[in-house]
């Protein structure tokens, strides 16, 4: 689902990723988009995100608008308690 990129975001970390799966519909506009075959990429993105402030800032702000406003971490994390309770309940 890409839950590792929203709580990233919910706390303010700037998000590097590929367009894969679903995280182009949960990460957005607040992400650092990189090409996945593209060798470098992920080192050139970081980079920029680490000696950028102004991007960093940028980036965070938009992922904590992003799933602040969406709701998404709400809906991810009453899922997963719910698949939890209910493989509790199933021994």
């Amino acid at each position: 689902f890409g839950y590792p990129a929203l709580e990233a975001m919910a706390h303010g970390t700037p998000v590097v990723c590929a367009p894969v799966g679903a995280l182009p519909e949960v990460v957005g506009e607040a992400g650092c988009w990189i090409d996945a075959h593209e060798p470098g990429a992920v080192a050139a993105a970081l980079g920029r995100v680490l000696t950028d402030a102004e991007l960093a800032e940028r980036l965070a702000a938009a992922g904590r608008t992003r799933t602040r406003d969406s709701g998404a971490l709400e809906r991810v994390r009453d899922c997963a308690l719910d698949a939890y309770e209910r493989a509790a309940h199933s021994r």
